[in-house]
């Protein structure tokens, strides 16, 4: 393989990783949106969407685990670096929003997930910005 195949495949798998970390974190972000009318729904007085909160909670889960593996492959392979951290942080706030909902300490748990709202659009519209891959 000559220098410039190798830079090429390289390219190539940064580019594939870049579409599957703009994708996965617009599928997060549809996750977290989703926990978010979930709870209003329960807070509302429809007690069986507490289920469905609690639920949804492991796809949240998931789908931050898969935003961070998109990032680490996409900066692997010469992709750039801030969706790594940006990942990390997302990843962690989840399993802490997790928890935090099930230990039912409820003024951390609104508050991670307002920041977690936040955080994911921002990453949204970051990944999907056309100079994202440089």
């Amino acid at each position: 393989m000559t220098v410039n195949q190798a830079r090429s495949t390289r390219s190539q798998v940064a580019r594939a990783a870049l579409w599957a970390l703009r994708v996965g974190v617009a599928v997060l972000l549809i996750t977290v949106l989703g926990q978010g009318l979930l709870a209003s729904r329960y807070i509302g007085g429809d007690f069986t969407a507490l289920k469905q909160h609690s639920q949804n909670a492991a796809f949240v889960a998931y789908a931050a685990a898969a935003v961070l593996l998109a990032a680490l492959v996409h900066w692997i392979a010469g992709g750039r670096l801030w969706p790594v951290p940006v990942s990390v942080a997302l990843l962690g706030g989840t399993v802490l929003q997790f928890r935090s909902g099930f230990e039912r300490i409820v003024p951390l748990h609104v508050a991670l997930g307002i920041a977690l709202v936040a955080a994911t659009s921002a990453m949204v519209v970051a990944a999907w910005r056309p100079g994202a891959s440089r």
